[in-house]
């Protein structure tokens, strides 16, 4: 890192170069100076930034292309099959749901408004209920999923941190996602049906 002495010079010598005449009067160019100086150590905090990096401590590291490569290999890995765990473990609470009692979850339209925001989604949600969005044209009586998949969403968040949203939709046209948030219009999705550009 070059000197802050330098660094003002620099940023002078262009300063100067680029404005030697203002409105037909030649610059006062020791005041423009010690502007500038004034400017960059007590404005901009210069030497404090210097000071910071200066009391710093370094140490060289010598890196293995070839651990590192293996280190990224394991943690794709690890990703790749918590995802297919979290799948294999909705596939399995899906299936049994449907031999047991059924609970109409509320409409993602109809969820209250006072959710709190997640960093992690980037959005306002509950993550203790799921909700659904069901298409114009689902079959009558469609089934619905019971609690107990709900909560294997819930162990699946708990279990491993790369997931986000979690889905299943029916072929009957009942779309139910975890966690609940609030989507302005229920009515115009088809989860069976979606357009080239999603």
């Amino acid at each position: 890192m070059f000197s802050n002495e330098m660094g003002a010079k620099i940023l002078f010598t262009v300063l100067i170069t680029s404005t030697v005449l203002c409105n037909g009067t030649v610059l006062d160019t020791k005041k423009l100076k010690d502007e500038l100086f004034d400017l960059a150590y007590n404005g901009l905090g210069v030497q404090k930034m210097q000071d910071h990096f200066d009391s710093l401590s370094f140490r060289s590291l010598s890196l293995s292309g070839d651990d590192i490569v293996s280190e990224m290999e394991l943690a794709i890995r690890q990703k790749v099959l918590s995802t297919v765990q979290a799948l294999e473990n909705i596939r399995e609470a899906v299936e049994k749901s449907f031999e047991e009692t059924e609970i109409r979850f509320t409409p993602c339209c109809e969820i209250a408004d006072n959710l709190e925001f997640n960093t992690a989604f980037g959005k306002s949600l509950d993550t203790r209920i799921g909700c659904t969005r069901i298409a114009d044209n689902a079959d009558p009586n469609p089934r619905f999923l019971s609690n107990e998949v709900i909560d294997v969403m819930k162990e699946n968040s708990d279990s491993f941190s790369n997931l986000k949203w979690q889905y299943f939709g029916s072929e009957e046209g009942v779309f139910t996602i975890y966690p609940a948030s609030l989507i302005d219009d229920c009515d115009n999705y088809d989860h069976r049906f979606r357009s080239a550009h999603h």
